[in-house]
């Protein structure tokens, strides 16, 4: 007599058993697909914000060339003042009279 015709409950058991690892591997193969498009969303993602960061780096270096420029132009600027000034102060100070 053969196992399944004495322990037919052992035989059902058995069944269930690879309905329950076949689901699971069902399940797990989901996940994994799963995963696989989360990563390639993540990749994709990832890359637009690779590219914003190249384009923000170039956005910042061309607006510090700039507040560089304008910088050197306030200075020269200033230092043109104060020798107009120095102009102005040495003329008045000859126009006045001597006391």
């Amino acid at each position: 007599m053969s196992e399944v015709a004495r322990f037919p409950q052992a035989e059902i058991g058995l069944l269930h058993g690879e309905r329950d690892i076949e689901r699971l591997a069902l399940a797990a193969a989901d996940v994994l697909q799963q995963l696989v498009v989360e990563r390639q969303e993540l990749r994709r993602l990832n890359g637009i914000q690779e590219h914003e960061l190249l384009s923000l780096r170039s956005a910042n270096e061309d607006l510090r060339r700039r507040i560089t420029v304008i910088r050197e132009s306030y200075l020269k600027l200033g230092t043109e003042f104060s020798r107009q000034l120095q102009h102005i102060d040495e003329a008045i100070r000859k126009a006045e009279p001597a006391i």
